[in-house]
């Protein structure tokens, strides 16, 4: 599979619909909702990654390490690596807070093992912390938060905002609303104002149908 970093335009955007014009957002792969792991190797890749810290003890663990493997050298292959390391490397929370038995900090490993592929000299930060739990995003129904909601939950770790980021790349593996991007860009900007912010996702969800893509609201 040959795989490129494309970014999210006029006529990607609609699928994630929190996501304005300005807002710059790049993803590797597509994701087919609704489809489970059966529709295809990307959809296979995120049911991985998103394996449960409590399979840490059994075969489907490994299965989860090898796909951050995986998403690692696709980020890798697929951004430029004169930006990233120049720029500020900052995980989208997971739905557990730190010290949580299901805490799943698979985007903080990825961005490591980038780290460790390019010579380790990137600024990777956990820069946003979680005051809650949260319902993990694939597991909701009905509405999901919107991205007021999501910042509400958020905060900056201040042991962490120096020096100063002069660009910042938050990465996530999946883009779906656009609600936890939007979420993290609202107080990053505000600790941080004119410094430039990029979305880095493995897969976009593309929707099922139309009425798919309506159901959260």
């Amino acid at each position: 599979m040959s795989l490129l970093l494309s970014k999210i335009d006029e006529l990607t955007r609609g699928d994630h619909y929190y996501l304005t014009e300005d807002d710059d957002c790049r993803y590797i792969r597509e994701y087919a909702a609704r489809g489970g792991y059966k529709a295809g190797p990307t959809n296979q890749l995120i049911s991985n990654l998103k394996k449960s810290p409590s399979k840490r003890y059994s075969r489907e663990w490994e299965y989860k390490l090898e796909a951050i493997g995986i998403a690692a050298q696709e980020f890798c292959n697929c951004t430029d690596h004169n930006w990233l390391k120049a720029t500020t490397l900052i995980p989208i929370p997971p739905s557990r807070m730190k010290g949580d038995p299901e805490y799943d900090e698979r985007m903080y490993m990825i961005l490591r093992q980038i780290n460790r592929r390019l010579g380790n000299n990137l600024d990777i930060r956990e820069l946003i912390l979680q005051r809650e739990n949260r319902q993990a995003f694939h597991e909701q129904t009905g509405r999901r938060p919107r991205p007021q909601e999501v910042a509400a939950n958020y905060y900056i770790d201040e042991e962490l905002m120096l020096p100063t980021p002069q660009a910042i790349g938050l990465f996530d593996d999946m883009l779906t609303t656009g609600s936890h991007f939007k979420g993290a860009q609202m107080i990053l900007e505000e600790a941080f104002p004119g410094v430039p912010i990029r979305g880095i996702f493995l897969a976009r969800r593309v929707p099922h149908t139309d009425e798919d893509l309506f159901a959260s609201f």
